[in-house]
């Protein structure tokens, strides 16, 4: 039974070492660290030395949506001439494009792609047609305070810059915080990683890529804010710096059920991603690629470290030690399932069954990822997914005027 037992601690050191060794090894270093990533002083620079920027969004049945977007880039308090909002619909079949059309923003562009590719074919499509220096990647349901683009655009004056990202900041419909242990855990590691000169992924609400080094992927991918940031970094060893003034609002709606599905389809794309990202761990330096193996792989992996944690368990129970083991295994379980019924009613929610939310977060996130692995085992080419449904922006403002949104 020796083997069975190496085989259950493997596992559980796997498990322990992504989501807890290492977000804890990485802050660690950090802070360290002196932050390098001073950001450009642009009081006392010409505008016309900013980069021109496109804003591109992928659209698909964003009619509801795309209006109030448009409008939301156009307030923003970057030089105009400088500034062109792009919007590539991924063969719609709702009011998309002509909803677009109608706002007659000035510095508005919209391609109306007819055939539906999926958004990270559509995005690199729509780059073909693009000549500005920056592509500042987005969507059509998040929403950016009017200094955003300038915060993030200011860090490519430095031509060693290829890639920059920003914070996202989650709302729920009453405009309140959406953003639980998890994804400030993970918001801070990923910072964490950037100032250690780290790229793992960004977030698809607000990321730019210097456009003369954009990499397109040789693979269908659903996730282009892992794979497209990952290739030009490696492609061009440019520099990465995360600028945390450069906000990006999304709205989330209430229940787990959407964020269900959108890890799912995250599942799919991290399998879809392997083939291309694994070549690139051969020419990574050592503490990159350890970076990437111990925050994405060791996650993705997550799913097949659980069922082996549970059989090992099962097969080793004549053991006291693993009988206890499996005792706290179901005690997790039943906590997960008491955070998934505070979820599903959150204002009878005690102070306490925060705790089980994150049993919660960490059970569905690793059946997400599973299912993800059966979807891409049956149709792995699969690029094309219907968007996760959002609350429009009018419902949160007439619920609450966020202070964030009169910020930065």
């Amino acid at each position: 039974m020796v083997w069975i037992q190496v085989l259950y601690w493997t596992a559980v050191a796997a498990i322990l070492h992504a989501y807890v060794a290492y977000p804890c090894l990485i802050i660690l270093l950090a802070r360290r660290r002196p932050d390098a990533s001073d950001s450009p002083n642009l009081s006392d620079r010409d505008a016309n030395q900013l980069p021109r920027v496109a804003i591109l969004i992928s659209a698909y049945n964003a009619g509801k949506s795309i209006r109030a977007r448009i409008e939301n880039l156009s307030r923003s308090d970057y030089p105009t001439d400088r500034m062109t909002i792009v919007v590539a619909s991924d063969g719609s079949t709702d009011n998309t494009v002509l909803a677009a059309k109608e706002t007659h923003v000035s510095n508005l562009v919209v391609l109306d792609f007819k055939e539906r590719q999926g958004k990270a074919s559509n995005l690199i499509r729509a780059i073909d047609k693009i000549d500005a220096d920056i592509v500042l990647f987005s969507d059509a349901t998040s929403y950016f305070p009017p200094k955003a683009i300038k915060n993030l655009a200011r860090h490519f004056l430095d031509e060693s810059v290829g890639i920059v990202s920003g914070q996202v900041r989650m709302l729920t419909e009453d405009g309140d915080s959406a953003e639980g242990v998890y994804w400030r855990l993970e918001s801070k590691v990923r910072q964490s990683e950037a100032q250690l000169g780290v790229l793992t992924g960004v977030s698809g609400a607000i990321y730019a890529i210097r456009r003369s080094l954009f990499v397109a992927p040789n693979r269908p991918t659903i996730n282009d804010d892992m794979v497209f940031p990952i290739l030009v970094k490696q492609s061009h060893h440019c520099r990465y710096v995360q600028d945390n003034d450069s906000i990006a609002e999304v709205i989330v709606p209430h229940g787990i059920r959407h964020e269900f599905r959108r890890r799912r389809r995250i599942g799919l794309g991290v399998f879809q991603s392997l083939p291309i990202l694994l070549p690139l761990l051969r020419t990574m330096e050592a503490f990159a690629a350890f970076c990437l193996l111990s925050h994405k792989m060791l996650r993705w992996i997550g799913p097949f470290a659980l069922i082996t944690i549970f059989f090992c368990s099962f097969l080793l129970r004549e053991l006291l030690l693993f009988r206890i083991l499996i005792c706290l295994q179901f005690l997790s379980l039943l906590f997960a399932l008491l955070g998934l019924i505070g979820a599903s009613n959150p204002s009878s929610t005690p102070r306490w069954n925060r705790w089980c939310a994150v049993a919660t977060s960490f059970y569905s996130m690793n059946l997400a990822l599973l299912l993800g692995f059966v979807d891409w085992i049956f149709a792995s080419k699969k690029v094309v997914w219907e968007p996760t449904s959002r609350p429009e922006r009018e419902a949160l403002l007439r619920a609450s005027n966020p202070v964030q949104t009169q910020t930065n």
